[in-house]
């Protein structure tokens, strides 16, 4: 194998993640990247939006450079234009504007050896492709998200067809730029598929499925004491069966609902039952009306990353009840894998990839979606068999191990990195 290690140069540009900059905060994907390169004697721009996609705020009030440490260097990326809608003009306005802010910081960071550019958005992935032929720099897609085709979703059945003639100019340039890429990864079979699809060719040696990784983070003995009797004091306890949830709550996109009725009827004949929802958004109060009074399902708002690690600790079931949308149902993000992480069976709705992992490796169970007596009896198996529960927990934290864990598919990612530079020296 060539020696690269005077070429360890890499971009990376990311949309909608946590930063270092923020509060207690939890990297994702191109942030754990970036602080493993770095580690690993990589020198590393990432470029990413100064404003928080969650919270719909700026960070700063123009283009901030940072340097996380001596190797990693964050470019957060200003815009005048902000957006309140994720489905909005305006969002499209300020990824042109953060477009022209990439470009003027392309030119003065030193050339880079290869370029992640996570997709979507488009935006990022159209500057960094212009850049990169020019230069000569191999550059990588990765798809996390089926961007433009996954708008058509907000639109009634009937609508969809002009919706997606609509789209036609973003969907022909997405072919445009998957044609263009070097590489292309993704997070799922499904994902990959489709952007191969996209570029209009099979699959080559450079096209690889890298799984979204998870990294459980530290947390001081006091500090998780403390979250632990937070927990207990709000009924969570080690002699309770705790089914738990954590993420945003979205009517679009969850099947919660179905969950909250299928839990109050056992709740009605099971006092050790609890159903924790952990989390915030548009349809909490949906949510709240279907648990109407029942004081089992508690909500707590939104938590610390040590307040999720240690409801996990307390769980004995994960929840990810989502809706089996047509560019969802082969999702398999960081929620699944955090209940892998922590040792949970899996209960889920999503018909695709994630229930055929969990039928292959025997990591949890699935229900139909909108079914609630479907959801009931799944949750009537799991309360029956603890036993057979630690064992499906047991299998997914060793499929953790071998397929998300952080260092693993950082690992994986360099690889990957290491071979597209040799190909170009």
């Amino acid at each position: 194998m060539m020696d690269i290690s005077n070429f360890k140069r890499a971009w990376i540009l990311s949309d909608c993640e946590p930063l270092p900059v923020d509060d207690d905060p939890r990297l994702m994907r191109a942030g754990l990247l970036a602080e493993y390169l770095s580690k690993k004697g990589w020198k590393v721009t990432w470029f990413a939006p100064g404003f928080d996609h969650g919270k719909k705020t700026d960070r700063f009030d123009s283009t901030e450079e940072i340097e996380v440490n001596s190797n990693e260097k964050l470019i957060a990326l200003h815009s005048p234009v902000t957006y309140s809608r994720n489905t909005s003009p305006k969002r499209v306005l300020f990824y042109k504007r953060l477009s022209g802010e990439l470009k003027k910081y392309f030119k003065k960071e030193p050339l880079p050896y290869v370029i992640f550019c996570s997709w979507p958005t488009q935006t990022f992935a159209k500057e960094a492709l212009e850049y990169a032929k020019k230069a000569g720099v191999p550059v990588v897609l990765d798809v996390r998200d089926l961007w433009p085709d996954i708008f058509t979703r907000v639109f009634p059945k009937s609508l969809q067809g002009p919706a997606k003639l609509a789209l036609l100019p973003s969907i022909n340039g997405a072919k445009k730029l998957f044609r263009q890429a070097d590489a292309i990864t993704a997070v799922t079979p499904g994902a990959l598929k489709w952007g191969l699809e996209k570029a209009g060719r099979p699959g080559g040696p450079m096209d690889r499925v890298i799984y979204i990784g998870y990294e459980d983070g530290e947390t001081s003995e006091e500090g998780m004491e403390q979250a632990l009797e937070a927990w207990r004091s709000m009924g969570i306890t080690e002699d309770t069966f705790n089914f738990t949830y954590f993420g945003t709550f979205s009517m679009s996109t969850l099947d919660l609902e179905t969950v909250i009725k299928a839990f109050r009827e056992i709740a009605d004949s099971r006092q050790d039952v609890r159903l924790l929802l952990i989390g915030a958004g548009d349809a909490e109060g949906k949510f709240r009306e279907a648990a109407g009074d029942c004081d089992k399902i508690v909500f707590p708002g939104w938590c610390s990353n040590v307040q999720i690690r240690s409801a996990l600790k307390l769980s004995n079931v994960g929840l990810y009840p989502f809706r089996n949308l047509e560019d969802f149902r082969d999702a398999f993000g960081n929620k699944i894998i955090g209940y892998m992480a922590a040792e949970l069976p899996v209960m889920s709705s999503l018909e695709g990839f994630s229930k055929a992992y969990m039928e292959q490796y025997g990591t949890g169970r699935t229900y139909s979606e909108g079914d609630v007596s479907s959801a009931k009896e799944v949750m009537l198996s799991f309360l029956s068999d603890e036993e057979k529960n630690r064992a499906m927990g047991r299998r997914g934290y060793q499929r953790f191990k071998e397929d998300f864990d952080m260092q693993v598919v950082n690992r994986r990612l360099e690889e990957l990195f290491t071979e597209l530079i040799e190909g170009i020296l």
